[in-house]
C-alpha cells in the first residue's frame, strides 16, 4: 500500500480486462494462489514419476 501512496506504482482497474482489482489486488492473490496450486501438482506428479527409481552413479578412475 505504501508504493501506491507514494505513487511508485499503480493498480489497473481490471486484471486482463476482466477481474476487478483493489489495493491490495485480489486478482493477483487469485493468480498467485492458482500458481502455487499448479506448481504443487506439477511437483507431486514429478515426484511420483521419479521416486523409487535407483540413481546409478558411475565413477571412472
Amino acid at each position: 500500500m505504501a508504493g501506491t501512496y507514494f505513487k511508485c506504482w499503480k493498480w489497473v482497474p481490471k486484471t486482463f480486462g476482466l477481474i476487478p482489482t483493489s489495493n491490495p489486488p485480489m486478482g493477483a492473490v487469485f493468480f498467485y494462489a492458482g500458481g502455487d496450486i499448479l506448481l504443487t501438482k506439477i511437483v507431486d506428479y514429478w515426484k511420483s514419476k521419479t521416486t523409487g527409481k535407483p540413481i546409478e552413479i558411475v565413477i571412472e578412475s
